[in-house]
């Protein structure tokens, strides 16, 4: 009897070990879910050296690494701040949950409609990464992804991130380009020529040779009779470490039009071992307001935002004036 009751009990065991494989076995075809499916989220991101965005109806963006650096469409340093966030997603986002069977029409509809196609490369040309970016979910706490050539798709998000995946990659190319006007961090400044157009008087210059610092502001009649401090001289050409622009309008024709006006100020930096930085500035308020002249030097701290013209990458940039409060000095600063 005891027998008996051992040979049913593992007949029922067996049974439901079938019934259960035969269920999952249906629910894979029915759901095509392999693991090569969910195969497109990269391992190594130091592996990563040229991801391309395309979204639909709009132009590819392409992305490569450039020793350091990154170069957005093979011309621009590209931003990065953006770039650290894409690299992130490529090889930390993580499976939310998988879409039930009734929701995929609609996540199919919105890969066709918003999809944003990404394709991610090793330095040798090898396919990293390869799928669709779709819509998010409903509560935006995650994004539908698909990788290219298979047909199941999943809810991807960032583990320690609230919200969808698209707005690392939903990015125009002025956000995607270098937004980093000057960062001489790690070169060293020889001079820096600094004219005030109508306030000449106060523009000079700073130069730095063999240790030695000189001050040239041959319009400046104060103080002749002193010797301007060389440590305020030597704090000054290292101000020039990293300003970044708040946007950049190159190639705006109501920008452009701004040269046939008088520039406030024009800045040359000469830095050794590369080509002297050329820029001019407009103060945001002398363009808005035909009535406003930025004259004296010490005028332009009033200003909130410049137009940055650098004559010596063909760029211009907005700049917050607060960014640019260490650079725009007179003189008597360095008598200090």
């Amino acid at each position: 009897m005891k027998k008996t009751l051992n040979l049913l009990l593992i007949l029922f065991i067996l049974l439901g070990l079938y019934f259960l494989f035969k269920k999952g076995q249906k629910d894979g075809q029915a759901g095509s879910i392999k693991l090569e499916d969910r195969e497109f989220v990269v391992k190594d991101r130091s592996d990563i050296n040229v991801i391309t965005i395309k979204p639909k109806g709009y132009p590819l963006n392409h992305l490569s690494k450039s020793g350091d650096k990154w170069i957005y469409n093979n011309k621009y340093e590209a931003d990065m701040s953006i770039v650290r966030n894409m690299l992130n997603v490529l090889t930390k986002m993580r499976i939310n949950y998988i879409p039930p069977q009734n929701t995929l029409p609609k996540i199919y509809n919105g890969f066709k409609e918003v999809g944003i196609d990404i394709n991610v490369y090793d330095k040798a040309g090898n396919v990293l990464s390869s799928f669709i970016l779709g819509g998010n979910t409903v509560k935006e706490d995650a994004t539908y992804c698909m990788r290219q050539g298979y047909k199941q798709p999943y809810a991807m998000c960032m583990p320690t991130t609230v919200g969808g995946l698209r707005a690392y990659f939903n990015q125009t190319a002025e956000q995607l380009r270098s937004k980093i006007v000057f960062d001489l961090e790690d070169k060293k400044v020889e001079s820096v020529e600094l004219l005030y157009n109508k306030d000449r008087k106060n523009s000079f210059s700073v130069s730095q040779k063999g240790g030695e610092f000189v001050l040239d502001a041959p319009n400046y009649l104060k103080n002749r009779d002193k010797q301007p401090n060389p440590k305020m001289m030597s704090a000054y050409l290292k101000d020039f470490d990293r300003v970044g622009a708040e946007a950049i309008k190159t190639g705006m024709p109501s920008v452009d039009s701004l040269r046939q006006y008088t520039p406030f100020a024009n800045m040359t930096i000469n830095v050794k071992n590369a080509a002297p930085l050329k820029l001019v500035f407009y103060p945001n308020q002398d363009v808005l307001n035909p009535k406003h002249s930025t004259v004296k030097a010490e005028d332009v701290f009033k200003e909130d935002r410049h137009f940055v013209f650098d004559d010596t990458n063909g760029e211009v940039y907005i700049v917050q004036q607060r960014l640019l409060n260490d650079i725009f000095r007179t003189p008597d600063y360095f008598y200090r």
